[in-house]
């Protein structure tokens, strides 16, 4: 038997419940490793059991009645013979109690899930009438009896995608795949070559045992990679378990097979039913999205079977406390296979798109205000299922379902920083929705969906990319726009379009200031506060003097600033008080500098994840720590940020980072230090903006 890998704690914390309680049983779906797991627990407890442990195994019993004549021949314990007339020995359950009554003995009562009421009531017996008996079981859902404690016994933990061999190696789940592979190919080894191959393949599988040997057993037909990209075929792929294993460990299809078998016909439709939903869902979704069946038991009831049969797992919450459920990724795939073969996919995928659409649209109006984190989180709990539904809607064709989408999501993916999100699902599913209108014989903005529509779209594509895209390209998606806007400009963003396109275009400061001045009075106070914000930060731009300009503008921004803090949004909040530090250092208050953009960068973590915008604030508040005399913070915020800048790479703020490194590094007298850097920052920003940009940092030191 192959070493037991992972499960330190299991061991060590089921092994004091077994001290405790007197039935203990292991929890979880099929292949995650209870039967291991319970196998090493009896040979831990057989020097405290002096009648020993003994492992009944119940996979090949399949009529309820024959449990007590298994346990019994298992521990050799001789029962009546059976007889056509009235039984007048004891029972079989008399003789296995009369045998075990005095016995300081652990019983193993192994896969119980499909005799689950004949096993509970074998056990509630023995427990009751032999006082010194143990029972361990395993199963795929609990015995429910009382005195009864349940251990689940979970997945693996998942290395993160883009994890090194290091990294990875650090995870069970690596660590189980890497031995069981290299069992059969000894040449086979996690490294730089091999990690992100490997990462893929235990992050597909859920981290689940069985699956990883499974997959392992393939690694000389084939290596990591051609493994990890024929995943989507998994039940297919993997097949070929240990000859000695139970028959329906043999495939990953068995495994499933095993636990769809032991369902009722309702358990089954919401099960398929399920499978549309990816990442994870809240009851609310279910019960929208999937059909119900009032005459087969209601959704949310049905659901807490599946939960407790380990086929759903519960326990997530979200951010207001509401609870969510997932499927593992090879059930949801089994699943899927199931709900094609019912022919049931495309209504099933409608209603899911349908019900997130609706649900972006009713919350995309509270992203510009108090409500704003709580929106952002609600969001991005469903942000799988909300990218999944996207996709589908353009792929299927439904150009203004998708367009609405876009819509409805692309504020909260430029205020939660996830513009690279935004870039490919535009490329992929904006272009799409336009490749479709034209093929119907219709320009976008002709006829349905409305122009309005894919002005608003285009806007928002825009404005994701404002910063890291091609100034060309952004100018004619925002010319797009706003020849296609109606007059009533519905959407906040729409109205901005003007200051936008003259901040990108040839007007100047004066063109933005004109056009900002433009939305002081409209209607939405979120859009008047941007229109300050805009008009301040351009004012300094301009013409007059640096003394009169300065004082304008930090007029304006405090104007802006307060509106924006009435509102409660923290992403204006953020710019306006990034754009007020940027002019106190530019007016020598440095610590005042300081204090700016630590808020700046606070307001934006609220938002969640790693914005841009604080990686801009953060490079620039190395370099006012820096002239305050904080060099040590300087340099290790700027190494932390550089990481940061990386991981997103998102061009720009690589560069702004670089271009800070490379500033100080000259003046603490690091020559080579400010080359490299300096070279990298010119590199990713183009010659005419390093220069500008080189040309401020100077004018600070």
């Amino acid at each position: 038997m192959t070493a037991l890998l992972g499960r330190e704690r299991d061991v060590r914390d089921v092994g004091g419940l077994l001290d405790r309680a007197r039935l203990v049983t292991l929890t979880g779906p099929g292949g995650v490793g209870k039967t291991r797991l319970a196998l090493e627990l009896a040979a831990q407890r057989l020097p405290v059991q002096p009648d020993g442990a003994w492992v009944i195994e119940l996979a090949g019993v399949r009529d309820p009645a024959q449990v007590p004549q298994a346990v019994a021949a298992t521990l050799g314990i001789r029962l009546p013979a059976a007889r056509t007339g009235p039984v007048t020995g004891p029972a079989p359950l008399e003789a296995l109690v009369g045998a075990l009554s005095t016995r300081c003995a652990l019983l193993v009562l192994d896969n119980c899930e499909h005799l689950v009421t004949a096993v509970a009531r074998l056990a509630d017996e023995l427990l009751a009438r032999c006082p010194r008996l143990r029972i361990l079981a395993t199963s795929r859902e609990a015995l429910g009896i009382r005195g009864e404690r349940l251990w689940p016994v979970e997945p693996f933990a998942l290395p993160p995608e883009g994890a090194g061999a290091d990294q990875a190696l650090r995870y069970v789940s690596v660590r189980l795949f890497a031995e069981r592979a290299a069992a059969l190919a000894p040449e086979f080894t996690v490294d730089d070559t091999t990690a992100a191959s490997v990462v893929r393949i235990c992050r597909a599988l859920d981290g689940m045992p069985l699956s990883l040997e499974l997959a392992a057993a393939r690694i000389r037909a084939l290596g990591p990679r051609q493994i990890a990209d024929r995943l989507d075929d998994r039940f297919r792929l993997l097949t070929g378990g240990s000859r000695a294993g139970l028959n329906r460990h043999q495939t990953l299809r068995a495994v499933v097979d095993w636990s769809w078998d032991l369902l009722s016909e309702a358990e089954r439709t919401l099960l398929r039913e399920l499978s549309v939903f990816v990442g994870s869902v809240s009851v609310d979704g279910v019960e929208r999205v999937c059909t119900g069946h009032p005459d087969l038991g209601g959704t949310l009831d049905i659901l807490s079977a599946l939960v407790e049969k380990s086929l759903v797992k519960a326990g997530e919450v979200d951010a207001a406390g509401r609870p969510r459920y997932r499927m593992l990724d090879t059930v949801r795939a089994y699943g899927a296979e199931r709900l094609d073969e019912s022919g049931e996919t495309r209504p099933l995928r409608q209603a899911h798109a349908d019900y997130f659409l609706c649900l972006a649209e009713r919350l995309e109006p509270r992203l510009r205000g108090a409500s704003q984190i709580d929106t952002i989180r609600r969001i991005t709990a469903e942000r799988d299922n909300l990218r999944a539904a996207v996709r589908w809607s353009a792929e299927d064709g439904r150009s203004a379902m998708t367009l609405r989408f876009f819509v409805s999501l692309g504020w909260y993916w430029w205020l939660s920083g996830q513009h690279r999100e935004c870039a490919e699902l535009a490329a992929q599913a904006l272009d799409t929705a336009a490749a479709t209108a034209l093929r119907e014989g219709t320009a976008p903005g002709d006829g349905a969906p409305p122009a309005e529509l894919w002005a608003t779209a285009y806007a928002l594509r825009a404005v994701n990319a404002l910063g890291h895209g091609d100034k060309g390209q952004l100018l004619e998606w925002l010319s797009l726009a706003a020849r296609l806007r109606g007059d009533g400009s519905a959407h906040p963003v729409l109205r901005l379009i003007d200051p936008l396109v003259a901040s990108l275009g040839p007007g100047g400061p004066d063109r933005v200031r004109e056009s900002a001045a433009g939305l002081f009075t409209d209607h939405d106070p979120w859009v008047r506060a941007f229109a300050r914000y805009l008009h301040a930060d351009a004012g300094t731009g301009t013409g007059r003097t640096e003394e009169a300009a300065t004082e304008e503008a930090v007029i304006g921004l405090e104007v802006s600033l307060e509106e924006f803090r009435s509102l409660g949004e923290r992403w204006g909040i953020a710019q306006v008080l990034a754009a007020l530090a940027d002019l106190s250092s530019r007016l020598g208050d440095h610590q005042d500098a300081v204090a700016g953009y630590r808020e700046a960068i606070a307001a934006l973590e609220e938002l969640g994840g790693t914005h841009e915008d604080s990686l801009e604030s953060r490079a620039k508040l190395s370099f006012e720590l820096w002239l305050t005399g904080d060099r040590q913070q300087a340099h290790e915020l700027l190494a932390q940020t550089l990481r940061a800048a990386r991981y997103l790479g998102i061009r720009e703020n690589i560069a702004t980072v670089h271009l800070a490194i490379g500033s100080l590094a000259e003046v603490d007298g690091d020559p080579a230090t400010a080359r490299r850097h300096l070279d990298q920052a010119g590199e990713l920003m183009g010659e005419k903006r390093f220069a500008r940009a080189y040309a401020r940092t100077r004018s600070l030191r």
